[in-house]
């Protein structure tokens, strides 16, 4: 579920701190920054609600089918976020691949060791 209120209150917060700080127009900047926020939140539910989910554990017989489909799904994610928020879809996919199996490395070489 996406947390839309506090999206909304911290885009508007940063949106007034650009205005009142470095003298942006207003507008612009409440655009901007809900715009972020909201995408942010959106990325972190698609994350918990379904990248999180295609992950496999040891023991499943399609471990490396899935550890893949999770990696490209978080990649897609990591790009689309990117992209809606005028950054480089290419950083966002790779950022989001690479955390992912960086998290997998920890989880299953010094948590577990």
């Amino acid at each position: 579920m996406i947390k839309s209120p506090k999206s909304i209150s911290e885009g508007v917060n940063r949106g007034v701190l650009e205005n009142v700080v470095y003298g942006t127009n207003l507008e612009d900047a409440l655009v901007k920054n809900l715009k972020g926020q909201l995408t942010n939140a959106a990325t972190a539910a698609a994350f918990s609600d379904f990248v999180k989910h295609i992950d496999a554990d040891g023991g499943d017989q399609n471990l490396v089918i899935k550890n893949i489909s999770h990696k490209l799904a978080a990649a897609l994610t990591g790009c689309i976020s990117a992209a809606a928020n005028s950054q480089n879809c290419e950083s966002g996919a790779v950022g989001a691949a690479v955390g992912e199996m960086f998290g997998d490395f920890v989880v299953n070489k010094i948590w577990r060791d």
